[in-house]
């Protein structure tokens, strides 16, 4: 599933609001470590019944040679390794069992202590040994040519031996080459250099409603991982991001009142009581959506996904069903606001279902938004007669150059094609509007063509002003399209 599918299901925090998010890499470290371990070795058939006749208390080499019908010189040979191994103890030819011959007679194999190197993986946000699958962790040019933020441990270098727990990584030999029976490690004795690998994370920020409290969370194989979260916090890791204290406010509930004061003269009010009811079926909203997309790619795989899991119709049909209701109910709000995982949806929805217009106003634009995707389904709507517009650039000395600018030779090459697209590059524009025909207008933070994919990108309170009067988008409508297509 997209991260813009995966996102809803977590903004269900008691006291805080969704607020921004990204994929990033969490640094993984493989470190080759120096250990002692003990090896249980298979007993020779000899060894193993002279152990177990002197533990019965046959103890002469004679008695034993007699009983076993060799020779007396074998049962010497054979009894001079045993005592080599410290399992037994002889004076003259009688022979005693030590307390580690009674261990071997038990498990009938024998113990010896080797050292080799064995690498392990190790978690540097949590710094604890973890089995990693091969196809979780990507090296750093990898992610980089992604435009993913990497995010390192903290302190950023390796672990002492003496920080090692030896049964954490006995659990990761298990998990990484197989059950290892009778393996133990009885001590670390070094550490080599380590290779920095990451595994891809979605990074998820947290606002409080009341005051600035910043909380930032992580999900990883579509779980939000608690250690992880716990362990960014102690190291300050907001801080490091620049997150805590650092988030820019929100200025969408004055940007609210002042579209409400053309119906309303308590605006204000209005709005932050609109924002308690429309949060709820937002979330919702998102929730379900998500939900249903998992179950629809399920009930699309190979037989061996729907026997493994069962695909129930009903409950498509009644998520289907809840999302239209969620949708009309939202249809009561002309103007609201709009959490940073709904943005995605609507941007889509124009490219999917515009009749007539659509103008995005976006700083930067990146392959990781416009992709082949985006401008098939951009192709689409040209070929269908949609008049596009697309407005875009800023100073980049301030802000820093956008990850790539290939798509925008991409996006040329289509104006060249379609009379009806036409794009601009602006020069010195903060705005960041979506029209679709006069169904709405929306007003935000958010980077509608190069949200994704931006290492440099300052985190903040990703919201948006969704307006549906017609009069509003009309108005906004023919400002934006003269600044594109103006001198």
């Amino acid at each position: 599933m997209d991260i813009d599918d995966i996102v809803p299901r977590f903004d269900s925090r008691t006291g805080y609001n969704l607020v921004d998010y990204e994929v990033v890499g969490l640094a993984v470290w493989k470190l080759p470590l120096l250990v002692q371990t003990v090896e249980e070795q298979a007993l020779s058939p000899t060894n193993e019944f002279i152990l177990k006749l002197v533990n019965q208390g046959v103890k002469h080499v004679r008695e034993i040679g007699d009983i076993l019908g060799l020779d007396r010189n074998i049962v010497i040979n054979a009894s001079s390794d045993l005592i080599r191994e410290d399992a037994i103890v002889a004076r003259g030819e009688l022979l005693q069992l030590t307390k580690k011959g009674e261990d071997i007679v038990g498990s009938s194999a024998l113990c010896k202590p080797m050292d080799h190197t064995i690498q392990v993986s190790y978690d540097a946000i949590v710094r604890k040994p973890t089995w990693f699958p091969y196809y979780q962790l990507y090296r750093q040019s990898e992610l980089k040519d992604e435009g993913v933020r990497l995010i390192n441990g903290s302190p950023n270098k390796a672990p002492d031996s003496r920080e090692l727990d030896i049964l954490d990584i006995e659990n990761v030999i298990r998990e990484e080459v197989g059950s290892r029976k009778g393996q133990k490690i009885l001590r670390i004795n070094g550490i080599g250099p380590r290779k920095v690998l990451f595994q891809k994370a979605i990074l998820l920020i947290f606002k409080a409603e009341i005051g600035d409290n910043v909380q930032v969370g992580f999900v990883i194989e579509n779980r939000l991982s608690d250690s992880h979260e716990i362990a960014f916090a102690k190291s300050n890791g907001p801080k490091r991001l620049g997150i805590e204290g650092g988030l820019k406010r929100k200025e969408e509930l004055e940007t609210v009142s002042d579209a409400l004061e053309i119906k309303r003269s308590d605006a204000t009010e209005e709005a932050q009581k609109q924002w308690r009811e429309t949060s709820t079926i937002s979330r919702r909203l998102g929730a379900s959506r998500a939900q249903l997309k998992q179950l629809e790619e399920q009930s699309n795989g190979d037989q061996d996904a729907k026997n493994r899991l069962i695909i129930d119709d009903a409950q498509i049909q009644a998520l289907r069903r809840n999302i239209s209701e969620l949708e009309n109910k939202q249809k009561d709000y002309p103007v609201r606001m709009l959490p940073v995982y709904e943005h995605p949806v609507y941007l889509w929805d124009a490219l999917q279902t515009a009749k007539k217009r659509i103008l995005i106003i976006s700083p930067w634009i990146t392959r990781s938004v416009v992709d082949t995707k985006f401008l098939s389904a951009l192709k689409d709507r040209l070929q269908a007669g949609v008049e596009i517009h697309i407005g875009y650039g800023l100073d980049e000395k301030k802000e820093g150059p956008p990850v790539e600018t290939t798509a925008e030779k991409d996006l040329s090459r289509l104006e060249r094609e379609f009379v009806n697209l036409h794009i601009k590059r602006l020069g010195n524009t903060h705005a960041k509007i979506l029209i679709k025909d006069e169904d709405y207008l929306i007003t935000s933070s958010f980077n509608w063509l190069s949200f994704k994919g931006n290492p440099k990108r300052t985190f903040r309170e990703e919201w948006g002003t969704y307006i549906a009067i017609s009069e509003v988008i009309n108005d906004q409508y023919h400002k934006m399209q003269d600044r594109i297509i103006g001198s």
